[in-house]
């Protein structure tokens, strides 16, 4: 029987995962297999071409083990891995021939269930998450160390005492178990660090640092009745309950079905405050920064889209939503979306327009059930770069106007939006699209933006940002001098830093006793957006993960 349930998932799953990377002696070739991480007994596919039908005249070897072929035909193989083995390339031998893959593979250590013992994973081994895996004591994770998510059981991982210190020249990697350039957004549900809670307080999660999660996250529409609604499920790549006295730096997730980073709460446990700094969102098909909670404190977070991907609940920056608590105060982020005159790609054939959303959002009008939800929301945005918005740059939401009336209302909740640069955002077009300042019409979907240019808080806005800088590469123009970070032709090696002629160099404003005066803040930081003259993202992210080899071990 687990030779049937192996051999079905192989028919099944590994059909697509095979990579085009071709070795070959006279007739006999491999030219990929699928998946390229697994553990002893698993089966795998190898594809090419000069097999024999016959099972037993085709002997694939693991680094010398022999593997068991199942089922053979003149153009796949169906294996058995052995148990004893270790990772490299794999090698076919047919009729005294004999081929050796380009393509290298990784025996992994299997991670399945629920672990209740500390536990660590050292940087010597490589590890595959299997299911839902979920660790209830302190998990620590070494520097470089790379763990896998299994695409065929959408594998995730949960842990709330944790210790993930990488390193910038070794940063921890979560990434798909398919092999370059077969990995999808989606192939894994992702990481979760939760919370517990200790009477009043939750106890503070650890360290989480220099770590990278790719392709991970779901998004469902529809029907989704596993959690008891219908309507639209976020699930992110890189779920975190904020707590205090916990460190958050040098993130990156990288190509999410749903959104990047879920500031929230889990398992109905609530952090306390929490500081975040140097994140990086890349081309997730979601919101970047989803935060449903109170008292985030962030500084210094990119967030860019690639404009041929996002899914259909709309794919924003940043989403704020339900927050009566503490302010959430972010300063210092680049938030880079899908206006195809903004990223070089307006004759470029179409992208996802249709599903682009806003640049920030700021409340929210329903849940995800569909009823009416969204109350007023404790935010503030300051010294930020919003580039190439499509439906809109900058929204202010709420059921019941909450929000617009709290606007700069100098109460104890309220919205503030401040000495932010809004540039290259698509013109306003009423009803459908917003511009740079938007109200969404809660009240009639069929008219999603009301007209709001006569409205004082229109003219505020204004005056407390920089809304006329242009950024057109069909007219040439970058005000800024942010067109080698915009430029989809640049996407996977995007110009991040500030030319010293771009007025964002010294523009930033840290007011004594404003909200932006936060003892979380670097108020020493002179720039507007993520990126000053110096690029912090090197050496420890990545912005091709979907070429990138792990299997070099």
């Amino acid at each position: 029987m687990k030779l049937i349930y192996l051999l079905a998932i192989c028919a099944i799953i590994f059909l697509p995962s095979c990579k085009k990377d071709v070795a070959s002696v006279a007739d006999l070739q491999i030219s990929g297999f699928g998946p390229a991480a697994f553990v002893g007994g698993d089966a795998i596919s190898i594809y090419g071409s000069g097999f024999d039908i016959d099972p037993e005249k085709n002997i694939v070897s693991f680094n010398g083990a022999k593997g068991e072929v199942a089922t053979a035909s003149p153009n796949r193989l169906q294996v058995i891995v052995p148990t004893l083995t270790t990772s490299g390339n794999l090698t076919v031998t047919v009729n005294g021939k004999t081929v050796t893959s380009k393509q290298r593979y990784s025996i992994v250590n299997l991670l399945q269930g629920t672990y209740n013992d500390n536990f660590i994973l050292t940087s010597d081994k490589q590890y595959l998450l299997r299911g839902d895996v979920v660790f209830k004591s302190k998990l620590i994770i070494q520097p470089g160390t790379v763990i896998y998510g299994e695409k065929y059981t959408h594998a995730s991982l949960t842990a709330s005492d944790v210790d993930f210190e990488g390193t910038a020249e070794h940063p921890i990697i979560f990434t798909s178990d398919q092999p370059p350039g077969r990995r999808n957004p989606g192939d894994w549900k992702g990481v979760t660090i939760s919370a517990v809670q200790s009477g009043q307080t939750a106890i503070p999660n650890g360290i989480v640092q220099y770590m990278r999660v790719e392709y991970a996250g779901y998004f469902v529409l529809g029907n989704t009745t596993q959690y008891g609604f219908n309507g639209p499920w976020w699930g992110a790549a890189l779920n975190i309950t904020p707590t205090s006295s916990s460190t958050y730096k040098y993130l990156q997730v990288s190509y999410s079905a749903s959104d990047g980073f879920s500031f929230g709460s889990y398992n109905n446990v609530f952090g306390g405050d929490g500081f975040f700094h140097h994140l990086i969102a890349f081309g997730c098909a979601g919101a970047d920064y989803r935060i449903h909670t109170s008292g985030v404190k962030a500084q210094f977070g990119l967030g860019l889209k690639d404009p041929y991907y996002a899914n259909p609940d709309k794919s924003h920056g940043i989403v704020n939503f339900y927050n009566a608590g503490n302010m959430n105060q972010l300063s210092n982020f680049t938030l880079v979306g899908f206006n195809p005159d903004a990223r070089n790609i307006l004759n470029a054939g179409p992208s996802v327009n249709g599903d682009a959303g806003y640049g920030v959002k700021i409340g929210t009008s329903y849940y995800p059930d569909g009823s009416y939800g969204g109350g007023q929301d404790n935010f503030g945005l300051f010294n930020s770069l919003i580039a190439a918005g499509m439906k809109a740059g900058v929204v202010i939401e709420g059921t019941n106007d909450y929000n617009w009336t709290n606007y700069e209302s100098g109460g104890n909740l309220q919205v503030q939006v401040r000495n932010c640069f809004i540039t290259g955002t698509a013109p306003r077009q009423l009803p459908t699209q917003g511009g740079i300042f938007g109200h969404p019409n809660w009240r009639l979907v069929s008219t999603p933006f009301l007209d709001i240019t006569t409205d004082p808080k229109f003219a505020l806005f204004a005056s407390l940002n920089d809304t006329t800088r242009q950024l057109s590469f069909s007219q040439s123009k970058d005000d800024l001098g942010i067109k080698d970070l915009v430029d989809f032709q640049k996407l996977n090696n995007p110009g991040l830093t500030l030319p010293a002629s771009s007025i964002l160099i010294n523009s930033a404003q840290f007011p004594p006793g404003s909200n932006v005066f936060s003892p979380y803040f670097d108020k020493n930081t002179t720039w507007v957006g993520a990126f000053g003259t110096e690029d912090w993202s090197r050496p420890w992210a990545n912005f091709s993960p979907q070429t990138t080899n792990y299997n070099n071990n």
